[in-house]
């Protein structure tokens, strides 16, 4: 069978959603599966996380020395974010699948560019089929749906939590959204929701991606993230699960996967009217606006839990095994030579084993010294890492290992850090490497007395499949003098420096 390969996206860890879910199906049915974490990390650079499913932690590093490695297997490339289709060439597929999953307007220009490099699209909405069918006539384009991991959510039907940490001890009723806190979050409607039942608690778990989840009254409790494998624990303490969305044009193509998993645990559910949860309509309550969505959670938080087995058996028809049928039906029809057997199944297998148990990375952090040209002669010993090019000023940044610091034995080393800038499209970070025996010290670096430095290396953000920046410096850190790096731009913003630090690769 063909290595599936999921480009940086979202990192491994972070929420379960569509990608992990699809591609621990491909591994669960032989697929080698190759997935790259959206920044690099320490640790293995290659790490097995499950049988046949590898998490690549080092970008730079796997495409270098190891991925070469794996010329003359059959590729497959599943990529559910627009903008990685453009660098699927960097990866050699032999097949490429567009997951489409979303409706951003920020992902449309990469779409529009992109996506008819794809030689199948699948798509988890209608709306999202019916844009494809427009911008792409002719490719093949399956529906599947996302769904949910059944056996795991379906273990809260039996379970009787009584009390969930941190939370108080109550003898009211539990409503609860487990799901990110997004923009897309009706927080009137939560709101509205708590003030009409006040003596039940409203439980939002999820990461926060806005900063008002904890202001929306005296018994909302908004506990953040949590793992995975404990949702099961607290859906069961749960009476009735909400989907508060506002309707606009993410939603409208949102084939949320939290609605399968509250059904599979068993619960009633609330959802705002959501095309694709209307779907549904015969196992959820849908509402038109934020009165019927009241009624809706007063009726659902009415009702006999008898009912719980029969909602959760329903929600077995989505679970993933069912979904994945579908991809492999899919891929079988347009691309069988993926699906194909492989030769010798347990020498790639030995491959990739080894791999994972051959190199570790190391982060080494690096001082830095900001200066700015507004303030030739001052010490800006307090700013943060940045570059920028304003009118009043341009900042550049010096970076070096701490005096005393010794690098043990490796194999690759890299400069690298992560950036964030207002309009991060612009980014276009010139990096420059000084080379001298000569250190400087943070309280005393100013504009003027500056390091010279000699170009090394243009990095443009846009470059970079990975979020991180990424710049191997092994033969300058190998002619063992002293090194200072030397980041500017030309950009006429300012640009956050991340984390800066040396990487390095060594052999385990």
């Amino acid at each position: 069978m063909g290595i599936v390969i999921y480009p940086p996206t979202i990192d491994w860890e972070y929420m379960r959603q569509r990608p992990q879910h699809v591609m621990s199906m491909f591994a669960s049915h032989g697929f080698p599966v190759i997935y790259f974490n959206k920044q690099n990390k320490e640790g293995p650079v290659l790490q097995k996380a499950a049988p046949n499913l590898y998490v690549v932690n080092h970008f730079g590093f796997f495409m270098q020395v190891l991925y070469p490695l794996l010329n003359g297997e059959k590729k497959l490339y599943w990529s559910s974010w627009s903008k990685m289709l453009g660098a699927a060439s960097r990866f050699q597929p032999d097949t490429i699948v567009y997951d489409c999953v979303d409706d951003f307007p920020d992902w449309e220009a990469d779409e529009m560019n992109w996506a008819h490099l794809a030689d199948m699209i699948v798509c988890t909405a209608d709306h999202l089929q019916q844009k494809m069918q427009q911008h792409v006539p002719g490719k093949p384009i399956t529906m599947i749906r996302n769904g949910c991991e059944w056996s795991h959510f379906a273990a809260a039907v039996s379970m009787e939590t009584k009390s969930l940490p941190p939370l108080p001890t109550t003898e009211g009723f539990k409503i609860g959204y487990i799901g990110a806190w997004a923009p897309w979050v009706d927080e009137e409607l939560v709101r509205k929701v708590a003030t009409e039942f006040p003596e039940s608690q409203v439980i939002i778990v999820g990461p926060k991606l806005r900063e008002d989840g904890d202001q929306l009254g005296p018994n909302v409790f908004n506990l953040g993230y949590r793992d995975y494998h404990g949702l099961p624990q607290i859906l069961s303490y749960l009476d009735v699960c909400i989907i508060p969305f506002r309707i606009n044009r993410i939603t409208e193509s949102t084939n949320p996967i939290k609605v399968y998993e509250y059904l599979a645990a068993g619960k009633r559910v609330v959802s705002t009217n959501l095309p694709e949860v209307r779907k549904l309509q015969a196992y959820v309550s849908v509402a038109d606006n934020h009165d019927e969505f009241i009624e809706g959670v007063r009726s659902a938080l009415r009702s006999s839990k008898e009912d719980r087995f029969s909602l959760s058996q329903f929600a077995r028809a989505f679970s993933w095994e069912q979904r994945f049928a579908q991809i492999y039906a899919m891929l079988k029809q347009h691309s069988p030579g993926i699906i194909s057997p492989s030769p010798d199944p347990a020498k790639l297998s030995g491959v990739l084993d080894a791999m994972a148990k051959g190199y570790q990375s190391r982060f080494i952090p690096l001082v830095h010294g900001t200066v700015n040209s507004y303030y030739e002669t001052r010490a800006l010993t307090e700013d943060y890492p940045m570059v920028g090019k304003l009118p009043r000023g341009e900042y550049q940044c010096f970076m070096q290992m701490e005096s005393g610091v010794t690098l043990p034995t490796y194999e690759r080393a890299y400069l690298e850090f992560e950036c964030s800038a207002q309009h991060a499209a612009t980014m276009d970070i010139i990096v420059q490497v000084g080379i001298s025996g000569i250190t400087w010290d943070r309280r005393q670096l100013t504009f003027r007395n500056k390091p010279d430095s000699t170009p090394f290396s243009v990095c443009k953000h846009s470059d970079y499949i990975s979020g991180t920046i990424s710049v191997d410096v092994t033969a300058i850190l190998q002619q063992g003098s002293s090194v200072t790096f030397h980041l500017s731009t030309l950009q006429p913003q300012l640009i956050g420096i991340q984390k800066p630090r040396l990487t390095i690769i060594s052999p385990q």
